[in-house]
């Protein structure tokens, strides 16, 4: 059964754009982000190193 729970994850970039999760193996999750402020108005093409990589993990609440 599922309950909607609190936000794990909030972002304060208005051009975040999560494009897909990953699990690694110490159970962390990673996003892959697309950020590219120009992206429809570019005519140069794309650009590849305008993307982030975020590693989300639990810590410890102690």
């Amino acid at each position: 059964m599922a309950s909607h729970a609190e936000d794990v994850l909030l972002a304060k970039d208005p051009w975040f754009r999560g494009m897909e999760l990953g699990s690694g193996p110490d159970g962390a999750v990673f996003v892959l982000d697309w950020s590219d402020a120009g992206e429809c108005h570019e005519h140069t093409g794309v650009h590849r190193t305008s993307g982030r990589i975020f590693k989300v993990r639990k810590t410890d609440q102690t």
